[in-house]
C-alpha cells in the first residue's frame, strides 16, 4: 500500500495519495513525504504525532519559525529546556525564551537576554519575576524597559532608588 501512496503523490494525486497513505498509518506518510524531500511536511507529522526524534533528524533542513517554535514547545512539554530555548531563538520568541530562562533558574542569562533584545514584553515578564523575589534594583531596569514608567518611578521612589530609575529612563530614551 506504501508504494499505491507514493505513485498517487508522485502522478500529482496528491490528496488521494495522502489519504490511502493515511490508511496505512501517519509513520508511513511521514516517510513518504520524506522520500518526496519535503521535511515541512514529515515534520508537521511528526509534531503531531509526537515523534520527537524523527522530527529532530529533519529541524536542520527547515527554516520555518512555526515548526520550529512548535518544536520547542514540544520540547519544552517533555523537559528539554535547552533545546526548547535554541528552537524559541530560530523562531524569535523572546517572551519564551526569557521565560524560560526563569523558570530554570537562568536569572542572569534572562537578564542579559532581556537587556539585548530590549523586548517590552519580556522585560515585564522580567520585573515580575524581580518583583516576586524582591530585586528591586533589576525590577526598576526592567520596568523602565518595558515603557512601565510610572510604576518604575514609583517603586524607585519607594526603594530611595530614584538616581537608579533616571539611569535607566535615560539609557532607553537613547
Amino acid at each position: 500500500m506504501g508504494g499505491l501512496a507514493r505513485t498517487l503523490i508522485r502522478t500529482g494525486e496528491v490528496r488521494k495519495g495522502i489519504d490511502q497513505a493515511l490508511e496505512i498509518g501517519s509513520e508511513t506518510v511521514s516517510l513518504i513525504y520524506q522520500n518526496e524531500g519535503q521535511a515541512e511536511r514529515t515534520i508537521e507529522i511528526y509534531l503531531s504525532t509526537r515523534n520527537l526524534k524523527g522530527a529532530l533528524s529533519l529541524m536542520q533542513q527547515v527554516e520555518t519559525p512555526l515548526l520550529h517554535l512548535q518544536y520547542g514547545r514540544a520540547r519544552e512539554a517533555e523537559g528539554s529546556y535547552e533545546e526548547a530555548i535554541k528552537e524559541y531563538l530560530f523562531a524569535g520568541d523572546i517572551l519564551s525564551v526569557a521565560r524560560l530562562y526563569i523558570n530554570i533558574n537562568e536569572l542572569g542569562l534572562a537578564f542579559i537576554f532581556v537587556r539585548e533584545s530590549k523586548s517590552a514584553e519580556a522585560a515585564l515578564v522580567v520585573s515580575r519575576f524581580c518583583q516576586q523575589q524582591s530585586i528591586f534594583e533589576e525590577m526598576i531596569e526592567f520596568l523602565v524597559v518595558a515603557r512601565c514608567f510610572k510604576e518604575g518611578y514609583d517603586l524607585a521612589n519607594t526603594q530611595r532608588l530614584i538616581d537608579l530609575h533616571y539611569k535607566f529612563y535615560n539609557i532607553i530614551q537613547y
